[in-house]
C-alpha cells in the first residue's frame, strides 16, 4: 500500500509537522504559500530582466535560502533584444519561496516568478 504524507508548517510554533496518511498526496501549507501536489521537485526556469533581479537581490537577506537561490542564477545576454536577463533554475518549492519573498520586498519580480511557475505547471 502506498503511503503519502502531509507536511504542515505551523505559523504559531514555526515547526514542521509530518503526518502520514494512506491516501492523501503530499502538500505544503505555510499559510503564505501556494499548495502543490507531488510537484515540489519539478524544475522551474525563472527569467527576469537584470534590473529586476538586481533589485530583488539587493533587498534579500544574505543569510536566507532565497539569497542562495538567487545567487545561483545565470546572467544571459539575449541576441534579439540586446538586454541582459537573469535565468534562475530551481525547484517548484524554491520558486514558491521566491514568490513569497518577492511579494513582500520587491513586487516587480512577482510577475516573472508567477509566469515561470505557471509555465512549469502547464508543461506536464
Amino acid at each position: 500500500m502506498r503511503q503519502y504524507c502531509t507536511i504542515v508548517l505551523s505559523a504559531v510554533t514555526r515547526l514542521i509537522v509530518i503526518v502520514t496518511f494512506p491516501t492523501l498526496p503530499i502538500t505544503v501549507d505555510s499559510r503564505k504559500r501556494f499548495l502543490f501536489n507531488r510537484r515540489t521537485l519539478q524544475p522551474v526556469n525563472i527569467e527576469m530582466p537584470l534590473r529586476v533581479y538586481d533589485g530583488l537581490v539587493d533587498k534579500c537577506d544574505q543569510a536566507s535560502r532565497e539569497y542562495v537561490i538567487l545567487k545561483n542564477a545565470l546572467l544571459v545576454r539575449r541576441v534579439i533584444q540586446q538586454d541582459r536577463v537573469a535565468e534562475i533554475c530551481c525547484s517548484l518549492e524554491d520558486a514558491d519561496k521566491l514568490m513569497v519573498l518577492a511579494s513582500a520586498i520587491y513586487p516587480d519580480a512577482v510577475e516573472y516568478i508567477k509566469r515561470a511557475i505557471v509555465d512549469s505547471l502547464s508543461s506536464d
